[in-house]
């Protein structure tokens, strides 16, 4: 997976986009959709802001490489399928059980897309912190003082 170069939206989102490659312009980011750098034709109102900022922080660290942006998508993979594990293992008291579903989590297909496509940056952020917040909230029920 590391070694997949730019597919499908990442050329225009990340090569193509001068608010990631510029750092002088990462305010824009903040200030209008995803493709309001493409001009007001195209504008939308597919606003996410922190999709390419991520975009324009793995920018500055490595550049145009496309391993570095792989490499950050797997970083929110793994960290969900941990989740996964932790949150079996807190709702089902089965360590078993709960590694079987993480393993289930992280080898069905449904996350390959967002995890080999470096604009589906969203898809994997919004389930990373659905799960973590799934965990935190279990645990607020659990704890004597929020009660």
């Amino acid at each position: 997976m590391l070694g997949n170069g730019f597919v499908c939206d990442d050329d225009r989102q990340v090569l193509e986009n001068p608010f990631v490659r510029d750092p002088h312009r990462w305010g824009r980011i903040f200030t209008g959709p995803v493709w309001s750098f493409l001009g007001p034709d195209s504008e939308t109102n597919f606003y996410r802001p922190l999709h390419i900022f991520s975009h324009w922080l793995i920018w500055q660290v490595a550049g145009p490489n496309p391993a570095a942006f792989h490499l950050y998508q797997l970083f929110f993979y793994v960290i969900s399928v941990l989740l996964v594990y932790r949150l079996g293992r807190d709702l089902l008291h089965n360590h078993v059980t709960a590694f079987a579903g993480a393993i289930l989590w992280a080898l069905h297909p449904l996350p390959v897309e967002p995890v080999c496509w470096i604009a589906g940056v969203p898809d994997c952020g919004c389930g990373l912190f659905f799960i973590l917040a799934f965990v935190v909230f279990l645990r607020g029920e659990k704890s004597p003082h929020w009660r």
